[in-house]
């Protein structure tokens, strides 16, 4: 097999893996009865501990995504009341 191909091979697998852990992150699961979640929601709920609060600058980089990502996460799960503006600490930088 020569070096493209063998490249090629490479990439296509990556690609394969990506999508079913993408497809995996993104599937909707019932943790308990009443409680349906995306994995990344139950993540972020698990970083953004009742009993410390912490900043949305903190779970940003904890779970190592932007700034953005963590505060649109934080709005989706007040809505679904989930996570309660108590549990995010507000500090002057990444204001939740």
């Amino acid at each position: 097999m020569d070096r493209i191909a063998l490249f090629q091979q490479f990439l296509d697998e990556k690609h394969n893996t990506t999508m079913v852990h993408e497809h995996y992150l993104n599937t909707l699961r019932e943790y308990a009865p009443g409680t349906d979640l995306y994995m990344r929601e139950m993540h972020f709920l698990m970083a953004a501990n009742p009993k410390h609060p912490v900043s949305i600058t903190d779970l940003a980089q904890k779970l190592k995504v932007t700034l953005g990502a963590a505060s649109q996460m934080a709005t989706k799960l007040e809505k679904k009341a989930w996570l309660y503006d108590a549990q995010i600490r507000k500090t002057g930088e990444g204001q939740w």
